[in-house]
């Protein structure tokens, strides 16, 4: 998306992990800013590894499905002949593209990789996708594309496939939670340091109890020590 940002390296690096690993996909993990760059805590399920993984198209799929890969066609680099020799076009005019055909350019690849790595940072603010209308209907028709592309094609996924509807089973609530902010008009920017001064109230409090639990322990175990030198003490009188 031209809004968003990249890291200096993403190509560079996307490049030299498809050469080594011999892969025609290399995925990576992204973080989001506000419209005026500030960082904004996100949760998304998509990032949500930390070891490098390398998938085949039937793996990746699955994991598209079950909601464990995302469907932004911005979160990984493909090589061209994918697209070209799966004669991989979009659909014109709709809101939401990239879960239409996000399965069918797995299903196009040999190996895929996931970098643990952020690599890209997407950008919220007021005309951000999902605050745009139209965005159920074309999400139902992107959904009914990837259910027809699988049934056809991995036919062994089609329990997965069917369960892709817009219900509270299968919502990205993380893309929802922070788009909400823009829906009310909300100062995200604000928004953000307000919860991360409430994150950071919180790490603070639980810091001290576990230094309060600590010195406890650390107490109990000078008194016992202390009781073990008193008894020390006292056979050694009676012996004398």
């Amino acid at each position: 998306d031209p809004d968003d940002l990249i890291t200096p390296n993403l190509v560079e690096t996307c490049l030299a992990v498809m050469r080594r690993q011999d892969a025609d996909l290399v995925m990576f993990k992204f973080d989001t800013i506000s419209a005026s760059g500030m960082p904004i805590v996100s949760h998304y399920s998509h990032n949500r590894y930390s070891a490098m993984q390398v998938l085949t198209p039937r793996e990746a799929i699955k994991k598209q499905l079950k909601g464990q890969i995302g469907g932004y066609l911005w979160s990984f680099v493909t090589r061209t002949s994918v697209y070209r020799d799966g004669n991989i076009s979009f659909p014109e005019g709709r809101v939401i593209e990239d879960p239409a055909r996000i399965c069918q350019i797995f299903g196009g690849t040999r190996r895929i990789v996931r970098l643990p790595a952020v690599l890209y940072h997407y950008r919220l603010h007021s005309g951000s996708l999902m605050s745009k209308p139209g965005l159920l209907a074309d999400w139902k028709r992107a959904t009914a594309d990837r259910k027809q592309y699988v049934v056809e094609n991995f036919p062994d996924l089609r329990a997965y496939a069917r369960i892709q509807r817009f219900s509270p089973s299968n919502i990205d609530y993380e893309s929802l939670r922070q788009n909400l902010l823009f829906a009310l008009k909300l100062d995200t920017d604000s928004a953000e340091r307000r919860a991360t001064s409430r994150l950071e109230r919180r790490e603070a409090r639980r810091t001290l109890r576990e230094e309060r639990k600590a010195d406890k322990a650390i107490s109990k175990a000078a008194a016992k020590e202390v009781r073990k030198l008193d008894e020390a003490a006292r056979k050694a009188g009676k012996e004398l």
